[in-house]
């Protein structure tokens, strides 16, 4: 067993980092950096995407010009492989539109020193936020 201690320092800069990436237009298509060739799974709304060039076909092909993120909730934990649990929570604002609450789950993989998102899943709340 392998925990990274400092899980907590690597969930908030990946954090941080993704979602300034994917709320700038411009540079949004970064994210694909993030996710490996054939390893990476994501699931957005129930619709499975296997690996970087799906998910990054699916980024791509967002319908939204403007996208913002307003996280109010990181948690996380270390898994015994050395990676991290990542649970975020928040709204999101598309376009003029109002916020909607979100959830969104990563599991970062450690290799040697570096890290990439094995698995993914994103879920909108049913209900706008207030």
């Amino acid at each position: 067993m392998s925990l990274n201690l400092q899980y907590e320092n690597i969930a908030n800069s990946f954090v941080q980092e993704y979602y300034t990436l994917l709320d700038n237009p411009e540079n949004r298509t970064r994210v694909a950096h993030f996710y490996k060739a054939k390893e990476s799974l994501m699931t957005v709304e129930g619709l499975r995407l296997e690996g970087a060039s799906q998910i990054l076909e699916t980024i791509q092909n967002l319908s939204f010009k403007k996208i913002h993120h307003i996280i109010t909730v990181v948690d996380a934990q270390p898994t015994i492989d050395g990676g991290v649990l990542i649970c975020v929570m928040g709204r999101l604002k598309i376009d003029d539109g109002p916020p909607f609450a979100f959830s969104q789950v990563f599991v970062l993989k450690a290799v040697g020193n570096s890290f990439f998102v094995e698995n993914e899943i994103f879920r909108l709340s049913e209900l706008k936020s207030p």
